[in-house]
């Protein structure tokens, strides 16, 4: 009798300690699917978040160059409505009865074709430039193809000349890259924004190197200035979305994080080396996937 009540008592208290263990693993179930479903949610917002950063940084990118754009518009024009100008009083000269008897007739001729050449190279600018913005301005993070990164880099150089070419030089030395599997736009925001901060670093009569090369599995960018540098209390925090060095009203601390956002969505890095009052260079480094369209 002894044996089968302590057996009794055995299976008694294992039922009760597997009850128990099965409403800890219910329990902890629900928990991890609770805590689960708030990661989702965090990292839907967390996406929803970088969409906006990117769209306002892209809006102030557009702010800081409306002055410097217009101004490179606005050249191609004023030379356009001079030759125009002159046009016309080559048109008013060569209807004048005499006309063929005028010895300037044969030069009016040659310059007046000169003339035609240089006005389609002026609107010719005028078109590029406009392309670019709207191009720049109308990009979505949807928007992915197989494209020459280098592409991304001549954007950001004709975007943001008028802003930057009367302040310092921009030397630019870009080697045959293979293609990748990205947004071309995203990658221009990020060129325009390197060259933006090397411009604004270096002042006027500064310089700023851009480079591209690849080696192995990866391509590389170096963005290269001889300005003020960066404070190495600042090294480990220029990525930190809305931090800036600069006075109040001078920038938005958006720029930097955008781009290392948009770069590690390549699978890619950006880094920085930096001395004070000598200059600093970032390198961006894209890995060359042939995958990269099925992730």
């Amino acid at each position: 009798m002894d044996e089968v009540k302590e057996l009794r008592q055995a299976l008694t208290s294992e039922r009760k300690a597997r009850e128990q263990a099965e409403r800890l693993l219910e329990d902890n179930t629900r928990d991890v699917y609770t805590v689960n479903k708030e990661l989702n949610a965090a990292n839907l917002q967390i996406k929803s978040q970088q969409k906006e950063m990117l769209k306002t940084e892209k809006l102030v990118s557009l702010g800081t160059l409306a002055a410097g754009v217009a101004h490179e518009i606005n050249n191609p024009l004023a030379f356009i409505k001079s030759n125009i100008n002159t046009l016309e009083s080559y048109f008013l000269k060569l209807s004048e009865p005499d006309s063929e008897e005028n010895s300037d007739s044969e030069f009016i001729k040659k310059d007046a074709n000169d003339i035609f050449t240089e006005v389609n190279d002026g609107i010719k600018r005028v078109q590029d430039i406009v392309a670019d913005l709207k191009s720049f301005a109308r990009t979505k993070s949807a928007d992915l193809c197989q494209a020459d990164a280098n592409e991304a880099v001549n954007a950001a150089v004709r975007i943001t000349r008028g802003q930057i070419k009367y302040g310092c030089e921009v030397d630019i030395h870009l080697q045959q890259l293979p293609s990748i599997y990205c947004n071309i736009n995203e990658l221009s925001q990020v060129f325009i924004n390197m060259l933006l901060n090397a411009a604004d670093a270096s002042g006027d009569g500064g310089k700023v190197c851009i480079k591209s090369w690849s080696q192995a599995d990866n391509l590389y960018f170096s963005v290269k200035d001889n300005g003020s540098g960066i404070a190495e209390k600042y090294i480990d925090h220029i990525f930190t979305p809305f931090f800036t060095s600069k006075p109040v009203g001078k920038g938005t601390g958006l720029g930097l994080s955008v781009s290392h956002g948009i770069i590690e969505g390549l699978g890619g890095d950006i880094k920085v080396e930096s001395t004070v009052n000598e200059g600093s260079c970032f390198t961006i480094t894209i890995p060359i996937n042939e995958n990269q369209q099925a992730h």
